[in-house]
């Protein structure tokens, strides 16, 4: 059997393992990416969010992906609610990103990863895992083209998807959310189009047993799919969604005279996170391998971006200079689990405010939502989350619990650097901590301070340690500070402003009462 070495091996060429690659490769580290499959490959997920095009811009995508000719997307649609009345979404900043057809998006990906420096390998089936005595995983074995082969190296990543290798291999304990869910995908030509400026954005619409989205590709092919629950899969696949879309009313309409381009995907998964580590004995688990959560919201390519990113820069923190492993392994594992615990319940908010009759909605009806519950509820959701609710809520086409409704409003959600900031005296406001953590610079993690509040209703602020601006935090967290303290600085001021307008900083009267 042939053996090669690299500093990691990734399981898996989809968008988690490719953006990985692309970070440790372009670092300096060696990295053997071992994918299964021939790209390029059907895949759904098409509709990306902006908040993923900076995590593009770090990888160097951006001006590819520009020239790739996908559509723009500059917002969203929902019709949803008892009413089934439409809400219209703008994107936050950067106010853009583009729908994809995914078998030609992750190839792009994979060849870029390629071309940074990783060394790829497709038609390359992972069969096997080595271990040494300690129980940290070695080495896997690969079997394709040229046989078996060997792979040793100082860590192992696992971005398998929803195929799971090494915590089916290792018998690694998942958390289970709610029931297994199916996903229906079709392509239809000829389908009408919004005539506003929503004309190329996604369509996410409620239907009896589900929800559809409805995603144009380009000027004639259209992505057309149902989520549900597997027990209501009661026809075959494309029975089912043309079932489905006739209980819509906007999609439904949109596809008058539209015809179906090829056969429906059938696609069954769970709502899951990893339940132990995701970073350790040598294996790291990144993209729908750590963690998957319902499609609703398009953040299906976001959290595999997010979470390669994140990863790999702690990787190479750790394998290149020597930062501790456990305590980069700690800060991935929180930030990926905020990260699910966020979308989870977003989606179990929308969910539960649709009112519709069927067995899948009356399981998921949130109309009685205690207070203690929407506390909890309105702590997971953090300040990101909110403008969807409250816009709904305003507008009065989402029906927000009424003991939910109070504590959106609570959420500063749009922190603004240039807010001028009069007062004399400044202090951390109550319930608003300073704590030591980690960010990501490039493709490096450094050490860093964050300004937190405890009830996640502020958007949280974090500075890296070997700026200037830490020293002032660390004055805030010791008590109140003078203005003299930040006047000078045009980056104090910045600073400042974003911290006052986000309230996580108010005027002090002389009292001590705000510090942490």
């Amino acid at each position: 059997m042939i053996t090669k070495e690299a500093d990691v091996v990734v399981i898996g060429g989809g968008p988690a393992g490719s953006a990985f690659a692309t970070m440790a490769s372009r670092a300096g580290l060696t990295v053997d990416v071992l994918e299964g499959k021939e790209f390029p490959r059907h895949h759904i997920g098409e509709s990306l969010l902006a908040m993923s095009m900076p995590l593009l811009e770090t990888l160097g995508l951006v001006a590819d992906l520009d020239e790739a000719d996908f559509l723009p997307k500059t917002g969203a649609v929902f019709v949803w609610g008892e009413r089934q009345q439409r809400v219209d979404l703008a994107m936050p900043r950067p106010h853009r990103a583009y729908q994809v057809r995914r078998a030609h998006f992750d190839l792009l990906l994979l060849d870029h990863a390629h071309t940074c420096g990783a060394r790829v390998h497709t038609r390359q089936w992972v069969k096997s895992v080595e271990t040494g005595e300690n129980g940290r995983i070695t080495a896997v074995v690969s079997d394709g083209e040229h046989g078996m082969i060997r792979h040793r190296a100082r860590l192992t990543v696992d971005a398998s998807g929803l195929f799971q290798f090494l915590p089916k291999k290792l018998g690694l304990p998942v958390d289970v959310s709610g029931p297994r869910r199916v996903a229906l995908s079709g392509y239809y030509t000829g389908a009408t189009r919004l005539t506003d400026d929503q004309a190329t954005n996604i369509i996410t619409e409620a239907a009896r047993d589900g929800w559809l989205w409805f995603i144009p590709l380009d000027e004639t092919t259209t992505s057309v799919g149902f989520v549900g629950d597997e027990e209501d899969l009661n026809a075959r696949p494309d029975a089912m969604l043309t079932e489905q879309i006739a209980t819509s009313s906007l999609v439904r309409d949109l596809l008058v005279g539209a015809a179906p381009a090829e056969r429906t995907h059938l696609l069954r998964y769970t709502n899951h996170i990893a339940a132990g580590p995701m970073w350790r004995d040598g294996r790291l688990l990144i993209g729908d391998t750590a963690l998957f959560v319902d499609p609703l919201f398009s953040t299906g390519v976001h959290g595999a971006l997010l979470g390669a990113v994140t990863a790999a820069a702690a990787v190479v923190s750790h394998l290149a200079d020597g930062v501790e492993e456990q305590a980069l392994a700690d800060w991935y594992d929180a930030t990926m689990r905020t990260h699910y615990q966020r979308v989870q319940t977003m989606v179990h908010l929308l969910y539960g405010i649709n009112g519709r009759g069927s067995r899948f909605w009356a399981s998921r009806d949130l109309s009685a939502l205690s207070a203690s519950a929407a506390d909890t509820m309105a702590a997971q959701l953090g300040p990101i989350s909110v403008p969807l609710f409250l816009t709904g809520h305003h507008a009065g086409t989402l029906d927000i619990p009424e003991t939910l409704v109070p504590l959106l409003e609570e959420f500063a959600t749009a922190p603004d650097p240039h807010v001028e900031v009069t007062q004399a005296r400044i202090a951390l406001a109550s319930g608003v901590e300073v704590l030591e953590t980690f960010t990501r610079r490039g493709d490096r993690v450094v050490p860093a301070l964050a300004v937190r509040d405890r009830r996640n209703r502020r958007p949280a602020v974090t500075v890296p340690v070997q700026e200037s601006a830490a020293a002032f935090i660390r004055q805030l967290a010791a008590g109140p500070v003078v203005r003299g303290s930040w006047n000078r600085d045009p980056r104090l001021r910045r600073l400042v402003s974003v911290l006052h307008s986000s309230r996580l900083v108010v005027e002090d009267a002389g009292l001590n009462s705000g510090a942490a």
